[in-house]
């Protein structure tokens, strides 16, 4: 709302109103109160996995970790109906990455012109659905690496990329490393080995 106001005061500052949270190297910074956990998921993803980041998401009752880059500020977006629509059409394609998704297969699910569910997916998300369901796919695949012995060639077909050179070529686009490399960095340090925050025996904090 003041963001105007902001870029008159802050002239040097460049300012990303639409977005969640900025990662700028080491300076990280969010939009607001509760998109402050969206950013601490984004960190604990980076230094301790994606499947770390999504357990602690669990017992914050978070939603499923949401990209810095999605828009969440549009007018019609805060319309009750409007967000309930969202959030179960993005939990039906997170329960079918595994299978083929277009256009057309959206449209029929939502029972809407192929043409109509692009346009109402880039408004509320702020990506399109190709970019948005490739995204949720290496997430996955992030999972799988940290969590299981599966080859990276099975992953593939697993989050529904299909072929092997796929998962790579968009692995690396937005991960910046490879699957390989990813799981050995993160295997290295599997979350059960890592201490959390709250001691179930003694039912304190635990400080690191």
């Amino acid at each position: 709302m003041l963001s105007e106001e902001f870029r008159e005061r802050f002239p040097l500052v460049r300012l990303e109103a639409d977005k969640l949270y900025v990662d700028d190297g080491g300076v990280h910074t969010s939009g607001g109160m509760f998109s402050m956990v969206d950013l601490s998921l984004h960190l604990l993803a980076m230094d301790l996995g994606h499947a770390y980041a999504n357990d602690f998401g669990r017992i914050l009752i978070s939603p499923p970790h949401r990209s810095g880059g999605q828009a969440q500020f549009i007018k019609d977006s805060l319309r009750l109906d409007a967000d309930q629509s969202l959030d179960a059409l993005l939990r039906w394609l997170r329960e079918h990455l595994h299978e083929p998704l277009t256009l057309a297969r959206l449209a029929e699910h939502e029972h809407v012109s192929e043409r109509q569910p692009g346009p109402e997916f880039r408004e509320e998300t702020g990506t399109s659905v190709l970019d948005w369901v490739t995204r949720e796919r290496v997430n996955r695949a992030k999972v799988l690496l940290e969590t299981t012995d599966y080859r990276v060639s099975e992953i593939a077909a697993m989050v529904g990329f299909g072929s092997l050179e796929t998962l790579r070529r968009n692995f690396e686009k937005i991960a910046g490393t490879t699957a390989t490399a990813y799981r050995s960095t993160f295997r290295a340090t599997p979350p059960s080995d890592v201490s959390g925050p709250w001691d179930a025996t003694s039912g304190t904090s635990r400080a690191h």
